[in-house]
This record gives structure tokens, sequence and C-alpha cells, in this order.
């Protein structure tokens, strides 16, 4: 059986094949919505996750900006200035390490130890200068503290060996 083609029958064929076309294009696009409404809870996550970055980081510049380490002072400087600013003198050794980082934040921490086996400190001078470390800035807080009993010649019943550990913490920039 042969066809015969005239307009008409053009016009049908070419009509059902645009509709065939339609059909796969709605098909294709239809999938690919399906793809994209199953990956909307894990983007809504992300999207929930970097509006709470943001805030916190705007909150960490907030908090440090009038703080001595806006003007340039290191870690080091600040804490050997409240050595100074404390009476306890500048007695210790400072190491410094990378802490925790995060999207957010990176931590830096400086493990403080008297310098010389002889230097020993009361709990009063150990206070005293911790509250100057931290009375002074939100950034650094003091994370760890070890008080070990001082054993030597001219030790009294109240001098100490501390080992102190300061965390820095700063935001990221993005």
């Amino acid at each position: 059986m042969k066809i015969q083609w005239d307009f008409e029958k053009v016009l049908l064929a070419v009509m059902g094949l645009l509709i065939l076309t339609g059909l796969g294009f709605t098909w294709f696009w239809n999938s690919d919505l399906k793809e994209l409404e199953r990956r909307m809870p894990a983007a809504e996550r992300q999207l929930a996750d970097i509006g709470r970055w943001t805030f916190e980081i705007d909150e960490l510049d907030r908090v440090i900006a009038d703080e001595p380490f806006a003007q340039g002072t290191t870690g080091f400087e600040y804490l050997e200035r409240q050595m100074v600013q404390s009476h306890i003198g500048k007695k210790f050794r400072m190491d410094v390490s990378n802490g925790d980082t995060t999207p957010v934040y990176r931590d830096q921490v400086y493990s403080l130890r008297p310098k010389e086996n002889r230097d020993a400190f009361t709990r009063q001078q150990i206070a005293h200068f911790l509250i100057f470390i931290e009375l002074n800035t939100r950034r650094m807080t003091v994370t760890k503290l070890r008080l070990d009993l001082a054993a030597g010649r001219g030790s009294g019943p109240d001098d100490w060996k501390p080992i102190v550990e300061v965390t820095d913490r700063s935001a990221v920039k993005l």
C-alpha cells in the first residue's frame, strides 16, 4: 500500500512528529525536575549552613573589631604584654600549634611553660596572669591549665609550675 502524500497528510505527519518531540522533551525535563526536587533538601541544608556560617563570621568579626589583634598585634605580642602587665614577667616559653579549623573559624593554640626549672609562681600570681589574658580580649581563652607543685630549693608550700594552653580563635575570611 502506497501512501499518496498530499498537503494534509504531510501536515499531519509534521504535527505528529512535533507532538512526539514535545512529549520527549516533556519526559526529559520532568526526569530532570524530579532529580532537582530530590536534591532540594540537601541544597536547603547547605544554604542554611552558609547563612549560619556567615552570621558566625560576622559575629566573630564584630566581637574582635576593637581588640588589640585588629591593630596588628600577634598572639605572641599579646601574651608577652599580658605577662608584663600582670607583673608575672616574661618567664614563659611559648610554643604555637594549629588547633581546630572549620569553615567558620581557625584556632591557634599557644602552650606556655616556665623557661627555667627554678621559676615557680604562687596561685595568686598565676590567677592574676590568666585573668589578664582573658580580661583584655574575647578572642583568646585559657583552654587548659596544669599546676605542678614546685619541688626545689627555696620552694614554698604555695609555689607552682604552671603549664597553660591558650586558644586564639579567629574568623576565616571567605
